[in-house]
């Protein structure tokens, strides 16, 4: 298990009920994310930028305890991370994927008012 650290302010700001701060990806999490996408492999570093360092926060349609952090790295591909939220203190809050998004999925996400925060 890697501990990633502590939820930026960002996702402190947009969750109202985060019971724990402290952010982790577990060895079986971070092997699916490299086998299923493997443009990742190497670019571990991104992944941990998006969660430590967001450019936005989104909620997710189908499940309200996982959010979306978005992180464009300096013009190139925006980095998406699925990041599941603890509902108690005991456990950490885990990473459940990762990958790369298009532009317009978070166009999308404004759209439909899923926006949590943003970089002003």
């Amino acid at each position: 298990m890697l501990v990633i650290g502590s939820a930026p302010d960002a996702l402190v700001q947009s969750v109202s009920t985060l019971y724990t701060k402290q952010i982790v990806m577990t060895g079986e999490r971070y092997r699916h994310i490299v086998e299923r996408h493997p443009e990742l492999i190497g670019c571990e570093h991104l992944i941990i930028e998006a969660i430590r360092d967001p450019d936005a926060v989104h909620a997710n349609d189908q499940d309200p305890n996982i959010l979306l952090l978005y992180r464009t790295n300096k013009g190139r591909a925006t980095v998406r991370i699925a990041l599941w939220i603890s509902d108690d203190q005991i456990r950490s809050n885990s990473v459940h994927s990762a990958r790369l998004a298009r532009a317009k999925e978070q166009e999308r996400g404004v759209r439909r008012g899923k926006v949590l925060w943003k970089r002003g």
